[in-house]
């Protein structure tokens, strides 16, 4: 148990990141669903302006259960997400695999930032976002 202990200790006193920034979050939630053609149906679905429990409820079908690692390649971000939300966890490889830092979010909090990143124009990269998200709204 002491060698397991101090080599996490070591692991951690050398990471880049010992806490998930806001930079990370916002980089796991551009990338959307990991389903193809998800980011177009969440774009689509916070077009139709129908409030953040009708988007949480979508994200949460759209995103299922399951998850992913990394879920952002310049940081070992894990992302989890079930029925409650989504969970990423730090984690610094090393001896032994040692997790720093935990972030949950509800899927009503992860439809509140994803809105805001979305009215900022920062969801998508690129004209891609604009292009999709002007092509919705004529729909109307």
């Amino acid at each position: 148990l002491y060698n397991q202990t101090n080599d996490c200790l070591f692991t951690r006193g050398f990471s880049m990141a010992d806490k998930i920034t806001e930079a990370m979050v916002i980089a796991v939630l551009r990338r959307g669903s990991c389903v193809a053609g998800g980011t177009s149906r969440i774009i689509n679905q916070f077009a139709k302006n129908e409030g953040i429990k009708a988007d949480a409820e979508f994200l949460k079908k759209e995103y299922g259960i399951g998850g992913c690692a990394p879920a952002i390649t310049w940081a070992d971000i894990w992302e989890d997400h079930d029925a409650k939300g989504l969970r990423l966890r730090l984690h610094k490889r090393g001896p032994q695999l040692c997790e720093l830092d935990e972030v949950r979010l509800s899927w009503a909090e992860v439809a509140k930032r994803i809105r805001t990143l979305i009215d900022m124009g920062l969801y998508v990269k690129g004209e891609s976002y604009r292009d999709l998200y002007n092509a919705v709204n004529s729909l109307k």
